[in-house]
């Protein structure tokens, strides 16, 4: 069941980063500070088991950070989002 709630926070954060790139007026940047809190608070807790997916979450969520600074690279939107959905993908059917 937790598994499933971190996914739900992981489609959140992909939803936040392509809201952010492809409207970044519409964007809340209380919400993708969220999404970004999130991820670096959960890839922080579980980076310390030494999980290298879990060090990715922490830069995604450092990305999704400068997304609300207006900072974007097409390229590394590309690769967070994919990485992200894949991860929900994976704790949906897991």
């Amino acid at each position: 069941m937790l598994v499933k709630l971190m996914g739900l926070g992981d489609i959140f954060a992909a939803v936040m980063t392509i809201v952010a790139t492809m409207h970044p007026v519409a964007a809340s940047k209380q919400l993708i500070g969220y999404a970004a809190a999130y991820l670096v608070l959960k890839g922080g807790i579980f980076s310390l088991a030494g999980n290298i997916v879990s060090y990715i979450d922490v830069l995604c969520g450092v990305y999704i950070f400068l997304l609300s600074l207006g900072i974007s690279l097409p390229l590394l939107t590309l690769f967070a989002v994919l990485f992200l959905v894949q991860k929900t993908a994976f704790s949906f059917f897991a």
